[in-house]
């Protein structure tokens, strides 16, 4: 069992896959000693982040493994899921002056392995690893499933902005055949609510997803909220009325400035957090 990293949700098998030409994965021990649970574990962006709140492995012999071999990605029609493999990886003389006792073995993709920087190096997946060292080899099979079906969508997150968020800010498109102004989108305006949905859905993964992860901490609900409704507006314009947006006569150019200046304000807003925050989730994703 395990759990995928939030912020690498989207971007999970293809990371896997090493689509780089010089990157790499890094296989990283966590200590069982004050590891947080997956909902906690799986929102850091960065390792760096991630042994700020957990201990890394420092029995003898310990080191990080540098694999620059890519998965073996394997798809099950039937079920869904999707197998990643990257084989059988051994610690030699695990332990015996210095010992540990171990809980996790996290994977991390490496842009560059000729820079083993810990703030560019993003965690993808956990897994769980209860074993103790005692100066023997220590041997694992990094081999996990995940449900294929999870792995393109968005989990459903208590900050994800409804279709009326984005109506709100776009009433005049919320129009129905009559030209009667709903305030919402329905399955007589255009764009569509299902449209809509699917909008929100790419807003959200630009606008938190790709920038502190899809775990936000509650203070910052209602901020990426609104920032996600922002971009999800103008995917609206953009999308669908882009001769108006051409011709000046849409509200693109002044979401745009709004929302720039909201996306940094949001990004600030969660480095600047006092205290290290539960991160509340409907689901995130495990690994079987």
């Amino acid at each position: 069992m395990g759990v995928v990293f939030q912020p690498m949700l989207a971007k999970l098998r293809y990371q896997l896959e090493l689509p780089a030409a010089n990157d790499g994965l890094v296989v990283v021990l966590l200590q069982a000693d004050g590891l947080e649970d997956d909902a906690n574990l799986s929102a850091h962006a960065t390792l760096s982040d991630l042994l700020l709140w957990n201990s890394e492995a420092n029995f003898t012999n310990y080191g990080r493994l540098i694999l620059t071999t890519p998965a073996t990605v394997t798809a099950d029609a039937e079920t869904g899921a999707v197998a990643f493999e990257l084989g059988e990886q051994t610690w030699t003389g695990a332990g015996g002056l210095v010992d540990n006792e171990l809980a996790a073995i996290v994977i991390c993709y490496l842009p560059d392995v000729a820079l083993l920087d810990d703030t560019t190096m993003l965690p993808l997946v956990s897994l769980d690893y209860d074993t103790t060292t005692s100066g023997t080899d220590l041997t694992c099979e990094l081999d996990f499933a995940v449900a294929g079906a999870l792995l393109a969508v968005t989990p459903a997150l208590n900050w994800m902005p409804t279709v009326s968020n984005v109506g709100a800010l776009l009433r005049a498109r919320t129009c129905d055949d009559n030209g009667n102004e709903l305030g919402t989108f329905t399955s007589e305006t255009r764009p569509t609510d299902t449209q809509v949905e699917e909008l929100i859905t790419r807003a959200a993964s630009i606008t938190v997803g790709a920038s502190i992860g899809y775990l936000v901490p509650e203070p910052l609900w209602e901020s990426a909220r609104t920032v996600t409704s922002m971009l999800a507006a103008m995917l609206v314009e953009v999308g669908f009325f882009p001769e108006q947006v051409r011709a000046a006569a849409s509200p693109y150019v002044q979401y745009e400035r709004l929302f720039e200046l909201m996306k940094d304000d949001f990004r600030e807003a969660k480095l600047n957090l006092p205290d290290k925050l539960s991160y509340e989730v409907d689901t995130f994703l495990s690994i079987y």
